[in-house]
């Protein structure tokens, strides 16, 4: 579970900070 918990968030934050790049310019 716990392995399955940090891709999830790892997949959550890339998505993160591509929303950002975009919102950014």
């Amino acid at each position: 579970l716990d392995k399955e918990f940090e891709e999830l968030v790892k997949e959550y934050e890339a998505m993160e900070a591509e929303r950002v790049e975009t919102e950014g310019e």
